[in-house]
């Protein structure tokens, strides 16, 4: 029986693994498909963060990125995450290679083999409470509840399968610290301090967990026949666990926040556990010296003595302040909350932004609310001896069932509870049924009610189950080579692109050097740009927790209406390129504009170009999402992400009649066709024309850039047709140049 167990729980692993493997083919894009063979896509927004990171480690290991330069450009900023996350996955990199497919491939697959762990650690939890029946069926439903794989799916190397693993496995020790004692209890504590601590220094939130954790801890200690050495055992391991984050704090750079921030590791973290130590070294003298038999008189004393130790601390503006901010951010009472699809509520109507509640968690997803009343009814019934671990489970599924209720983000770290909820359900029902029909047919029919609930997940996985298949069977192969690119596909082609028509910046794996410049993405494409194409950005997916001034005036300049006001924003940033990208610019806008017109003039326009913004490169080739544009010579495909850099621009200068007018053109190629760049002008009161342009017309002879001119500037002045070469320095240094007529030399 103990054999068939353990098959049966790896098997799950097995089979949780490969489920979060099932989107390959958004990872490693078949070959022909983009410029380039051989890309691993790393998942979403922060997984670039943390593989940023991560890279900085592995090329430069151990050493961990403090205080990066690509961060809130051109001041830089500290890192606001805890570095255990990205350093591990660094470390194990290097056991495998030194170059950076090899770092990427274990970046890719960091999250699904951590995640396929989950069941193991839902058996624990489970059939510590309900036995070994139960507890298959916990590992069975977490393996392939879609809650607990959108995020910790392949290539997705942020932290969220770290934190749910680490969760479940501090629930886990918390449930095995009552059936030991001596000196097992003592070295429990040890494990215990360490996973309170790999919690902290992987996620910035951890803060709230400790409450959770470490306050349902204490209430389970307290009200069900304690034993002093058990409090003891608590302080003992968050005594140590405040040390190993004191330690790590003291000879690491200042955190971003300050030194008693909430929103990520700091000496408040240290204070909270040092206290939870006070409180529980106190109960514990007390208990020893005046044991009492009333579970409601232990409480009440812990409350009071919780308050005495707590006030002190509470005494303190910023230690107020940063729990209050922390709070306002856990109840999203700020303005960057409204635009995170992760801090959506779970029952949301928004399909595009964030996966149904039925996908997450199939048709179970209407009981989650009242699964918390189930734990803590059967803990009711439960043997006295065994209710202080229903309790503990109680309370942590309390929390994470109103956080994950509120937020989406925490569903995740919620499904080996929520499974473990929904295992118990299945048993009841399966006990309702069994006093009307017998128990095979009250087995088969509880076994049906449970595989129609969980439909929704295997309408889920069904699709990309297919798709890898087929993807696999072919060798790599396209699969609809007529297809547009993937979205992931997209933007990673295009970051690559960035990166090679720009010159390279210097500081990437290099904390003491400077970048020369940085480029201006929206806030929710920074992480991206940060690592795929290696470039500074003033603000990024953290929005105004990394830099507030940054990040208002990156918004600024992509809701800026007027030319002048949008290129100021620019050089007081002191970038060289800005991004613009299809569905994310704000219509009626410089960068809408931009983006459409390549800030080129147009007969009847409402906006002339600046002359200080030339395109740089557009595409990718089949991207997505586009956008058709009907106009009298029919559809026009509009590229989904272009760049643009700022320059001077060469001014072209000549003698004309008062208040001619004057249109300059210039054919260009770019990597998706040819466009036409118009400039218009008009000569002052005594008759002196300065059209400002931002191209070169020359070719430089190391080869055409991404874009680049197809013949010389054609200008019209006064009925009169000129011509003028324009060369890089001239563009770069704003210098003049006069036109000619014809072919004459300008």
């Amino acid at each position: 029986m103990q054999v068939r167990i353990v098959a049966s729980v790896l098997l799950a692993c097995t089979a949780a693994l490969l489920l979060r493997a099932t989107n390959l083919l958004n990872v490693f894009p078949p070959d022909g498909v983009l410029a380039s063979d051989g890309w691993i896509l790393l998942g979403i927004d922060d997984s670039y963060f943390h593989a940023r990171r991560a890279l900085y480690t592995f090329e430069n290991f151990p050493a961990i990125l403090e205080f990066d330069r690509y961060l809130a450009y051109p001041h830089g900023a500290a890192q606001p995450t805890p570095p255990l996350h990205d350093w591990l996955i660094a470390a194990v990199a290097r056991l495998f290679g030194s170059d950076l497919r090899t770092f990427e491939l274990v970046a890719a697959w960091i999250s699904p083999v951590l995640a396929a762990l989950l069941p193991l650690s839902a058996f624990w939890i489970a059939a510590s409470l309900a036995g070994a029946r139960i507890g298959l069926l916990a590992s069975w439903l977490v393996a392939v509840l879609p809650a607990s794989a959108l995020i910790t799916s392949l290539g997705n190397c942020d932290h969220h399968a770290a934190v749910a693993l680490l969760v479940s496995l501090w629930i886990a020790a918390s449930l095995r610290e009552r059936r030991i004692s001596g000196m097992r209890l003592l070295a429990h504590g040890l494990l215990h301090a360490a996973i309170v601590a790999a919690l902290m220094l992987t996620w910035s939130g951890s803060l709230l967990y400790v409450a959770i954790g470490e306050g349902s801890r204490l209430v389970a200690i307290a009200l069900c026949r304690p034993r002093p050495e058990r409090f003891f055992a608590m302080a003992g391991s968050d005594l140590l666990a405040a040390a190993i984050v004191s330690a790590w704090l003291l000879q690491s750079a200042p955190p971003l926040g300050g030194p008693l921030t909430s929103q990520t590791l700091s000496q408040l973290h240290a204070i909270a556990l040092l206290s939870l130590a006070v409180l529980a070294a106190a109960l514990g003298a007390l208990e020893r010296i005046w044991p009492s038999d009333r579970s409601t008189a232990r409480l009440g004393r812990a409350v009071l003595v919780g308050s005495c130790v707590a006030l002190p601390s509470l005494a303190v503006p910023e230690i107020r302040d940063a729990l209050a901010t922390g709070l306002a951010f856990v109840g999203k009472g700020d303005v960057w909350a409204e635009t995170n699809a992760e801090q959506l509520p779970l029952f949301h109507g928004d399909s595009e932004a964030a996966a149904s509640p039925t996908t997450r968690f199939g048709y179970l997803v209407y009981a989650i609310p009242l699964l918390p009343l189930l734990i803590a009814r059967l803990g009711l019934r439960a043997p006295i001896e065994s209710r202080d671990r229903w309790l503990l489970v109680f309370l942590w599924s309390l929390a994470l069932c109103a956080l994950s209720l509120s937020q989406v983000r925490y569903a995740t770290d919620y499904a080996v509870l929520a499974a473990l909820g929904f295992a118990l359900l299945l048993r009841e029902v399966r006990g309702l049924l069994a006093r009307r029909f017998e128990p095979r047919l009250s087995l088969a029919l509880t076994a049906a009610f449970g595989l129609v609930a969980l439909s929704p997940a295997y309408a889920h996985f069904a699709p990309r189950i297919s798709t890898t298949l087929r993807y696999l069977v072919t060798g790599g192969e396209v699969v609809d080579p007529d297809a547009r690119l993937r979205r992931s596909w997209t933007n990673y082609a295009f970051a690559r692109m960035v990166r090679e028509a720009t010159p390279e910046t210097a500081g990437f794996l290099d904390e003491t050097r400077t970048p020369e410049y940085g480029v201006l993405v929206r806030p929710g494409q920074g992480h991206l740009f940060a690592y795929v194409a290696r470039r500074p950005v003033p603000a990024n997916n953290l929005g105004p927790y990394l830099d507030r001034e940054l990040y208002r005036r990156t918004q600024s300049f992509y809701e800026a209406q007027q030319t002048d006001a949008a290129l100021e924003i620019l050089e007081s940033l002191r970038v060289r390129y800005f991004v613009t990208s299809l569905g994310r610019v704000t219509p009626d806008t410089f960068a809408a504009s931009v983006h459409f017109l390549n800030d080129s003039s147009v007969r009847g326009g409402k906006r002339s170009s600046s002359g200080r913004i030339r395109l740089v490169v557009e595409g990718p080739p089949g991207g997505r999402p586009f956008r058709t544009l009907r106009g009298r010579d029919g559809p026009l495909e509009v590229p989904t992400h272009k760049l643009f850099e700022l320059v001077e621009g060469a001014v072209l200068v000549a003698e004309a009649e008062p208040d001619a007018a004057a249109a300059a053109e210039l054919e260009l190629r770019t990597p998706l066709g040819r466009i036409r760049y118009r400039a218009v002008g008009r000569a002052d009161a005594s008759g002196r024309l300065r059209l400002r342009v931002p191209y070169p017309s020359e070719v430089p002879a190391a080869g055409p850039p991404a874009v680049h001119a197809l013949g010389r500037w054609r200008i019209e002045l006064g009925g009169e047709r000129y011509e003028a070469s324009v060369a890089e320095v001239d563009v770069r240094e704003g210098r003049e140049v006069r036109i000619a007529r014809g072919n004459e030399p300008g």
